[in-house]
C-alpha cells in the first residue's frame, strides 16, 4: 500500500529526541573504545585510581611524621622514612601526570576518530528528501554541536564520565575510613551533597530548554564565519560594502548567545554559591567532630590524618554531584547526537536490482502525485509517462511547475506521495539506490565543486583516468580553457585549499559540471535548468547591463531556445519594468527596506513577486517553492525561510490597495516609472494623457511578421499560421 501524506506526517512527527541514561551514553561512548583500542580503557582508569592513591599518600605523609614524632622515633630514621615516602609519591605524581596529560588527548582522539566521522557519514547516507527538512537540519545542527567542543556533548561526556569514576572510588574509600569512625558524620556528607546535587538542577534544566535557540544561533555564527572566508563571494562583500552589515548580523547572534550563556552562568553562580556555603557548613561540622574526638583521647597523629581526609576526601562528594550535574547536561547534547546516528539504515541487502539489470533504462511515471513534506498542495498531480530506452526527453514547463522536483523523483532522492515511479519495472521505493545511482549522471542547478583539482572534480574525486578526463573536458568545449592554466588539470579549483587555486566564470563551471556528466559515461544523464532570468537580472545589477545584452548572453551560455527561453525571458524583463511596484508591494511585507537586502536575495523575490502578481498562469505555490530553490542554489540556504514567508504574505496582501503619499506618487508605483520622469509627463501633457501614455509604455510590444511576397501573400501566411492555431491580426499601420 502506499504511503499517504498524512502517513508521511505521522512519520515525520515521529522522530524525536532518544532518551538514553546517563549510564546507558556512558556505555555508549566507551565500549567502542574498550572493543578497538583496550590499552585506552586501561590508561583512562589507571589515571582514576591514581587519583585516589595520590590524595591518600597527600593525606598520610603528615599524619606519619606527627605520628612518629609522638612516639619518639629516631629523627635519623623519622627523615628517611618520609624522604623514601617523598620518592613514592614524586614517582607516583610522575606518572599521574603523564596519564592526566596523555588522557587529555585521548578524549580528543576519542571524539574525532568514533564519534564525528560516524556523524558524516550518517549525513551523507541520509535521504536528500529528509536532509532538505527544516526539522531534520535544525537535528543535525544540534548533533553537530555534540562533537564540536571539548568539554560539552560526547567528549564533555567522556571526561565527565572518568572524573566521575574516581569520585566515586574516592567516596568509596572515604566511607570505609570515616564510616567506621563515626556514621553521622557520613550521613552528614551524603545528605549535603544532595542539596548539592539539588542546587545544580536549576543550571541543567535550563541548558536543556535553551538548546534550540543556541543551535539557531550558533547556524548564523559558521554561517557568517564561512561565507567571510568564501573568496566565491569576496568580491560581492567588497563591492556592495557588505562588511558592515556581516559583522552587525555577526554580532547580533554573538548577543543572542550571550545573554543565553548569561542565563546559565547566573544559575551555575547561584549553584556554585550553595556549595561553596554546603561545604563551609561541612568543613565546619567535621572540624568540631574532630577537636571532641581529640578531647576524648584520639592520637595526634590520628588527628592528623583524618583532618587531612576532611580537608581532601570530603571534596568528593560535592565534585560527584558536580560531576553528575554536568553529566545530565552532557547526556541531553548526547541524546541529540544519538537521534541521526542512530536512526535505522537503509537495509541494502532487502532492496531490489531489476532483473534485466541497468545495462539499459527505462523509466515509467505511473499515476506519480507530490507534495512536499508539511503541505498538502501538490507540486505534480497525477503525472504519467514513459521514458523508453535510448530515448532523449525534453521536460518544458514553467517556472516552478515541477520540473526539478520530477528529476529528483527519477534519481530515487524522492519517493512518491501517491504513484509509482518505476525503474525496469522495480518501485524506487524497492530499488537498490546504490547500484542504481552507479548508472546516473546529473548536472542540477545548485553549482558545486570540491576545492581539489579540475581531475578530481570531473572523476568526482575517485580514481581517474587522464585520456578519458581530456576526452570529457573536449566534448563539454573546456578543453582549451583547462589546457591554458599552469597546471592544467591538475589546477585546483577555489582557494580553500591551495592559494594558486583559480574561480572559473559561471558559463565555464557549466561546461565543467557536462564534463563531469560525460567522464561517468553513464546510462542516463539528467540536466537541470539554471536559473537564466535571475542571473540576466544580477548582470544588469553588477556591472551595469542592459537588460537585453545580459540576457542574451545567458540564454547562450545555459544553452535555452523555445519556451524555456521565451519563459526566461518574460521573466527577466517584466521584473526590470516593474521592478519599483514590486518593491512596493515588497516593502510591506519586509521588515526593512527592500534596498538594505542582499542585493541577490532581492532579485529572487522581485521574480517570485512578478510571478504571484503580475503572471496569471503561475501557481503561486509554484512561484514560492522555486524561488526558495533559486535562493539555495545560489548559496542562500538561511534565506530560504525569508523568501518562503514574504513571498506568502505578498500573495495573502495582493488584494489590498497600496497607500500613497499623493497622486504622483501612485502613477509613479502603478506604472514603475521614476517619479521625477512622472512630474516632468504630467507637466508636458497633463494627468489623464500622461498616465495613459506611462500605461501604453508598460504593454508587451506584439511580434510582427513581414510577408515576402516573392513566396505568398499576406492573405495566404495568416491562413497558414491560423491553421497553427497562432492568432493573427493585420498591423494596424498597415
Amino acid at each position: 500500500m502506499l504511503q499517504s501524506t498524512a502517513e508521511q506526517k505521522e512519520e515525520e512527527a515521529g522522530v524525536k529526541e532518544k532518551n538514553y541514561s546517563v549510564a546507558q551514553n556512558l556505555f555508549y561512548i566507551f565500549h567502542p573504545v574498550w572493543k578497538e583500542k583496550p590499552h585506552y580503557m586501561l590508561m583512562l582508569i589507571g589515571e582514576a585510581v591514581l587519583s585516589i592513591g595520590m590524595m591518600l599518600m597527600a593525606a598520610a605523609v603528615s599524619a606519619v611524621a606527627v605520628s612518629s614524632l609522638e612516639k619518639g622515633n629516631d629523627v635519623i630514621v623519622l627523615i628517611g622514612s618520609i624522604m623514601a615516602f617523598f620518592i613514592c609519591y614524586g614517582a607516583g605524581n610522575v606518572v599521574y601526570t603523564f596519564l592526566k596529560i596523555r588522557n587529555s588527548l585521548i578524549h580528543i582522539e576519542m571524539r574525532l576518530e568514533w564519534y564525528v566521522p560516524e556523524l558524516f557519514l550518517k549525513c551523507m547516507g541520509m535521504s536528500v528528501e529528509k536532509s532538505e527538512q527544516e526539522s531534520t537540519r535544525q537535528r543535525v545542527e544540534k548533533a553537530i554541536l555534540a562533537v564540536s567542543c571539548n568539554n560539552r556533548g560526547v567528549e564533555g561526556m567522556s571526561r565527565n564520565g572518568m572524573t566521575f569514576l574516581a569520585n566515586v572510588l574516592g567516596m568509596v574509600v572515604y566511607i570505609l575510613i570515616v564510616g567506621g569512625l563515626d556514621i553521622r558524620i557520613l550521613g552528614l556528607l551524603i545528605v549535603l551533597s544532595g542539596l548539592t546535587l539539588i542546587s545544580s538542577e536549576a543550571a541543567v534544566r535550563y541548558d536543556k530548554k535553551v538548546t534550540d535557540r543556541m543551535a539557531s544561533e550558533e547556524r548564523i555564527l559558521n554561517y557568517v564565519e564561512h561565507i567571510v572566508d568564501d573568496t566565491a563571494g569576496g568580491k560581492d562583500i567588497r563591492i556592495f560594502n557588505l562588511s558592515g552589515w556581516l559583522t552587525g548580523k555577526y554580532e547580533q547572534a554573538m548577543t543572542a548567545r550571550r545573554k543565553l550563556n548569561y542565563g546559565y552562568d547566573m544559575l551555575d553562580f547561584c549553584g556554585n554559591a550553595t556549595e561553596i556555603v554546603l561545604a563551609g557548613v561541612r568543613d565546619l561540622c567535621c572540624y568540631f567532630y574532630l577537636l571532641s574526638m581529640m578531647q576524648k583521647g584520639m592520637s595526634v597523629g590520628n588527628f592528623v590524618f583524618y583532618l587531612g581526609l576532611i580537608s581532601g576526601f570530603a571534596s568528593w562528594f560535592s565534585q560527584l554531584s558536580k560531576t553528575y550535574g554536568e553529566m545530565r547536561k552532557n547526556n541531553h547534547q548526547v541524546n541529540e547526537f544519538r537521534s541521526i546516528v542512530d536512526e535505522e539504515k537503509e537495509r541494502l541487502e532487502h532492496k531490489k536490482i531489476p532483473t534485466d539489470g541497468f545495462d539499459e533504462l527505462e523509466i515509467v511515471f505511473d499515476n506519480v502525485s507530490y507534495c512536499y513534506p508539511g503541505t498538502e498542495k501538490k507540486v505534480l498531480d497525477q503525472i504519467s509517462f514513459i521514458w523508453g530506452k535510448g530515448e532523449h526527453l525534453a521536460l518544458v514547463g514553467l517556472n516552478g511547475a515541477g520540473k526539478s522536483t520530477l528529476v529528483k523523483l527519477i534519481c530515487g532522492f524522492y519517493v512518491p506521495t501517491n504513484g509509482r515511479v518505476l525503474v525496469n519495472g522495480v518501485d524506487t521505493r524497492e530499488l537498490n539506490l546504490t547500484e542504481y545511482f552507479k548508472h546516473l549522471s546529473a548536472v542540477f542547478q545548485n553549482e558545486w565543486i570540491l576545492s581539489y583539482t579540475i581531475a578530481e572534480n570531473v572523476a568526482m574525486g575517485k580514481d581517474w583516468e587522464k585520456d578519458r578526463i581530456w576526452e570529457a573536458l573536449k566534448l563539454a568545449k573546456i578543453d582549451s580553457v583547462v589546457k591554458a592554466l599552469p597546471n592544467g588539470i591538475f589546477t585546483y579549483l577555489g582557494k580553500e585549499i591551495d592559494q594558486n587555486g583559480v574561480l572559473l566564470s559561471g558559463g565555464e563551471l557549466q561546461k565543467l559540471f557536462w564534463a563531469r556528466a560525460l567522464y561517468r559515461n553513464a546510462k542516463l544523464i539528467l540536466l537541470d535548468e539554471p536559473t537564466a532570468a535571475l542571473d540576466a537580472l544580477a548582470a544588469c545589477r553588477r556591472n551595469g547591463a542592459w537588460i537585453d545584452g545580459a540576457l542574451k548572453q545567458v540564454l547562450k551560455r545555459d544553452g535555452l531556445s523555445g519556451r524555456d527561453a521565451a519563459f526566461a525571458s518574460r521573466i527577466a524583463y517584466g521584473v526590470m519594468q516593474s521592478r519599483i511596484y514590486l518593491d512596493r508591494c515588497l516593502a510591506r511585507c519586509l521588515t526593512q527596506r527592500p534596498e538594505k537586502l542582499e542585493p541577490l536575495l532581492l532579485d529572487i523575490l522581485r521574480i517570485g513577486a512578478y510571478q504571484i502578481l503580475l503572471m496569471d498562469k503561475v501557481p503561486v505555490n509554484a512561484a514560492v517553492n522555486e524561488a526558495v530553490e533559486m535562493a539555495k542554489a545560489h548559496k542562500l540556504s538561511r534565506a530560504a525561510g525569508l523568501v518562503n514567508a514574504v513571498l506568502r504574505n505578498v500573495d495573502r496582501r495582493r488584494g489590498e490597495p497600496l497607500a500613497f503619499a499623493d497622486e504622483l506618487e501612485a502613477l509613479s508605483v502603478q506604472t514603475s516609472h521614476p517619479r521625477a520622469l512622472v512630474e516632468r509627463m504630467v507637466g508636458l501633457l497633463g494627468a489623464e494623457e500622461a498616465e495613459a501614455f506611462l500605461r501604453a509604455d508598460n504593454e508587451p510590444v506584439p511580434t510582427t511578421i513581414q510577408t515576402n511576397t516573392l513566396k505568398t501573400t499576406a492573405k495566404q501566411l495568416c491562413a497558414s499560421l491560423e491553421d497553427e492555431s497562432v492568432t493573427v491580426e493585420p498591423h494596424p499601420w498597415l
